[in-house]
């Protein structure tokens, strides 16, 4: 596996993420305006919780394994949400080699 494999790979987990808190944030919401509850309320605020700790991830945990530089992603570049740079633009490797490291997340 590649390590611009493991970065997509990482990056949609992160991107379903998102949209599940999202999702439990606006649903749970707007039912709790119609049925006024202390439960449906914490279960949007953890919806809100889940979706903001997946964009802090997705911003901030994409590192090259080499130098430990932040990869910039197409996505802080207004490209594609899933798209990753060929190579780390701090020491150059080449994210398309095969990587010995587990197929981890």
């Amino acid at each position: 596996m590649t390590i611009k494999q493991r970065f997509k790979r990482r990056k949609r987990l992160l991107l379903i993420g998102i949209f599940i808190g999202f999702a439990l944030f606006a649903g749970m919401g707007a039912l709790e305006n119609k049925y006024p509850s202390a439960v449906l309320s914490a279960i949007s605020y953890a919806g809100f919780f889940i979706a903001f700790s997946c964009v802090v991830i997705f911003v901030f945990a994409f590192r090259c394994p080499r130098c430990n530089g932040r990869v910039i992603t197409g996505a802080a570049m207004g490209l594609s949400l899933l798209s990753v740079p060929r190579y780390c633009s701090s020491c150059g490797l080449d994210f398309n080699v095969p990587s010995d490291e587990p197929a981890n997340i």
